[in-house]
């Protein structure tokens, strides 16, 4: 956003030159690519998803040290890791994307990054996979809060996604979700290993409608929290991407006419090392569901994996969430890192004014509407205007904010504007919450705004 890049030019002018460093690196990571995070209680399948949504296996899956430490997954060459220690110590790079051996332990380390030239993380996203919530991983929920609640030295991301296994939010995880500031419009709910939910593939109910009911149920029951939940088989998204060979996709079509119990017990048994391996690439639910679809060929086989284990509506959705609201999530996620600077500054009180004063103008009064539709999920979450804020946030131009045609004229875009701006003065005789009243005085300013765009 010019307003923030316009913000960040003027506070670099003014503090001293020890700190225009930590300046220019907001700036950098505001013209950079979106960031996304994963989050979840520890092996609820995050690694296998951050393979998935980068389309390579960058992401350790197994039980390592490098899996206790938050790591953020960026394009970069040549493929290294660094670690970055709590304090004052120098980063240390390491060969390789996924070291058995740190260094040192996980609970000194307070982040990661893992450089790989891989074409998502420069063109669409980066990724950050945290160790997850967990009782007694002391080490990796401490690691986990660290990078997403407690501004450690990680970029605070602009899309969360959290994994649920099952259809409830424990307690912790609705208090962790509040604590790092999730809401409908940065945070996707995902109902992991979706292919064995409910009583798994040979069940009477296909795995993937029950997940679909615990997702119906997540997004009803944490409308405050998120605006959608989407079930995920996380092993089939990481097959398809990372990609099936033409081999293999015969060998599974060669068992099209085993019957399925027959098909379970031969993986049960585990003598056949072909099916067992095509059983670690996608699942029995893979192999029961796919083999059909195998017989046409790898191609056809990828196509089905990517839509049936949701990664294809994840993505869609991913890309939602960037499109209408990943500006506004950054700019917030900048001004919040740079008025955490700002309290250290050697120049505070000109950081603090310059803050305020882009905060009041026209250019960020999104922040305004973002701030009062937190309030809103806090105080008063069954309130209609909570819908109306997140319409206007996610508006592209000011006819679709006022709910115009495209077409129609700047007279009729005004009078629109001004309707609704007389709509919002009548309600706020009638509310009673503080929330909702400052809502309807943003949603007013909000309309102003259209109005005034029409004028001039």
């Amino acid at each position: 956003m010019e307003a923030i890049s316009a913000l960040l030019s003027a506070v670099e002018r003014v503090v001293p030159t020890e700190e225009k460093p930590q300046v220019a690196s907001l700036a950098a990571r505001l013209s950079g690519v979106p960031t996304i995070a994963l989050a979840g209680r520890v092996s609820s399948g995050k690694s296998t998803l951050v393979n998935a949504l980068v389309g390579a296996q960058i992401a350790p899956t197994d039980a390592g040290e490098c899996t206790r430490v938050a790591t953020l997954y960026e394009c970069g060459a040549p493929e290294r890791f660094e670690l970055h220690p709590l304090g004052d110590g120098q980063p240390a790079r390491i060969r390789g994307l996924a070291p058995d051996d740190l260094g040192m332990p996980p609970g000194q380390v307070d982040y990661a990054v893992a450089y790989t030239p891989q074409s998502r993380l420069r063109d669409q996203y980066r990724v950050i996979d945290t160790p997850g919530l967990s009782s007694h991983e002391v080490t990796s929920e401490k690691a986990t809060r660290r990078a997403l609640i407690d501004f450690g030295g990680l970029p605070q991301p602009e899309v969360l996604l959290f994994l649920v296994e099952g259809g409830h939010l424990r307690t912790d995880e609705v208090d962790f979700l509040r604590a790092m500031g999730a809401t409908r419009l940065n945070t996707i709910v995902v109902i992991s290993r979706a292919d064995v939910a409910g009583d798994g593939v040979l069940g009477a109910t296909d795995p993937f409608d029950t997940a679909a009911e615990h997702a119906e149920r997540l997004a009803r029951e944490h409308n405050d929290l998120a605006r959608t939940a989407i079930p995920v088989a996380g092993l089939m998204a990481e097959s398809a991407e990372i990609g099936i060979s033409e081999a293999e996709a015969a060998a599974l079509g060669r068992l099209a006419d085993l019957d399925e119990f027959e098909l379970a017990e031969a993986v049960e048994r585990g003598d056949d090392p072909v099916m067992a391996a095509l059983h670690d690439k996608v699942g029995l639910y893979g192999l029961v569901h796919g083999r059909r679809t195998a017989c046409r060929g790898a191609i056809a086989l990828s196509d089905w994996l990517i839509e049936r284990s949701g990664l294809g509506n994840l993505h869609r959705a991913i890309n939602d969430r960037i499109a209408h609201t990943g500006g506004v999530l950054k700019a917030r996620t900048t001004l919040a890192v740079l008025r955490q600077l700002a309290w250290t500054s050697a120049a505070r009180s000109e950081v603090l004014t310059l803050l305020e004063r882009a905060e009041l103008s026209a250019e960020l009064h999104c922040l305004r509407e973002l701030a009062a539709m937190d309030r809103l999920v806090l105080s008063a979450s069954s309130s209609p205007l909570i819908q109306e804020l997140e319409h206007v946030l996610r508006a592209d131009n000011p006819r679709q904010l006022v709910g115009v045609p495209r077409y129609v004229g700047d007279a009729e875009l005004r009078d629109a504007a001004l309707g609704r701006i007389s709509a919002c003065r009548s309600r706020k005789l009638t509310v009673f919450s503080g929330a909702e009243r400052e809502a309807l005085t943003v949603l007013e300013r909000s309309y102003q705004l259209a109005a005034g765009r029409a004028l001039g």
